[in-house]
């Protein structure tokens, strides 16, 4: 069960870093496809193409003066221009707001799994000290012990 809990955990941050990569780097998430399009490997050789239906999820990565480049399924593919209105856009407020509410609930649960991962590796450092704080005693008072011994041994 823990194991589990750890994998859907990385899984989150993955997911998180992802997003915010997307922020930075200047994606913008589209909501949906609102219509079947078609999208294609490269803008050189339209020859290799992906249908997109309606309702897929896509990011809109940049656009020229005649493709919109997109990604889709992890693959990096070119829509034309004429074509780009059967992408929504995130004009949708409400949509906005729910991706907004994602990245928030997904950034605070990423600083709560580091400030547990801090808590963990602490522990372990006290844990480590206490140990060799205790082994360190036991040692001063044996040798004390030995020493008393043999100082009382040649006293006699």
């Amino acid at each position: 069960m823990p194991l589990v809990i750890k994998k859907m955990g990385k899984v989150r941050i993955v997911a998180g870093l992802v997003l915010c990569l997307c922020v930075l780097c200047g994606f913008s998430v589209d909501v949906t496809a609102t219509e079947d399009v078609v999208a294609y490997d490269s803008q050189d050789d339209p020859s290799s193409s992906i249908e997109i239906k309606a309702g897929e999820i896509v990011l809109v990565a940049g656009e020229d003066s005649e493709w919109m480049h997109i990604v889709y399924q992890g693959s990096d593919l070119y829509i034309k221009k004429a074509d780009a209105s059967a992408v929504g856009s995130l004009e949708n407020e409400a949509a906005a707001k729910e991706l907004e509410k994602r990245e928030q609930k997904d950034k605070s649960w990423i600083e709560s799994y580091l400030a547990q991962m801090k808590a963990i590796r602490s522990g372990k450092i006290w844990r480590t000290v206490i140990v060799v704080l205790i082994v360190a005693v036991i040692v001063f008072v044996v040798f004390s012990g030995i020493r008393r011994n043999a100082s009382d041994e040649k006293i006699k």
